[in-house]
C-alpha cells in the first residue's frame, strides 16, 4: 500500500478515536443515569418501573456490543502500531483538521460532536 493510503488510514483512525471516546462516555453515563433512576423508582414508588429495564439493559447491550465493534474496527484501521512520536504528529495534523472543519459552516450531528469533546474534555489553553 502507498504511504499516503497508510497515512490517511492512520489520521482517519485517529480522528475517529478521538471523537468516539466523548460520545461513548456521555451515552454510557446517560444508560448508566437511566438505569439507576429507574431502580430509585422502583424501590421508592412501585416494583412496575422494573418493567422499564425490559428496554434499557437491552439498549445497553446492543450499544455495548456496536461500540465495542467500532473500537475494534478503528484499530483495524491502524495501519500498524503508532509509537509516540508518530500518535503526536498525527494528534497536531488532526487538531489543524478540526480547527478548519470547526470554522467552516459543519452540519449539526458533528457540530454535536465537537460540543461533546469540549464538554468532556474541557477547553485547552
Amino acid at each position: 500500500m502507498s504511504p499516503y493510503i497508510l497515512a490517511l488510514r492512520a489520521i482517519t483512525a485517529t480522528v475517529f478515536q478521538r471523537v468516539y471516546r466523548p460520545v461513548v462516555w456521555v451515552v454510557s453515563a446517560l444508560l448508566v443515569v437511566i438505569f439507576v433512576i429507574v431502580v430509585l423508582l422502583a424501590a421508592i414508588y412501585s416494583p412496575w418501573w422494573l418493567v422499564a429495564l425490559l428496554i434499557i439493559i437491552p439498549l445497553g447491550l446492543v450499544f455495548a456490543l456496536i461500540a465495542t465493534v467500532l473500537w475494534i474496527a478503528s484499530k483495524k484501521l491502524l495501519p500498524r502500531s503508532i509509537d509516540r512520536t508518530e500518535r503526536k504528529q498525527i494528534t497536531e495534523f488532526s487538531d489543524k483538521i478540526m480547527r478548519v472543519v470547526e470554522v467552516r459552516a459543519t452540519p449539526f450531528p458533528v457540530m454535536a460532536a465537537f460540543i461533546a469533546k469540549d464538554i468532556v474534555r474541557g477547553k485547552k489553553k
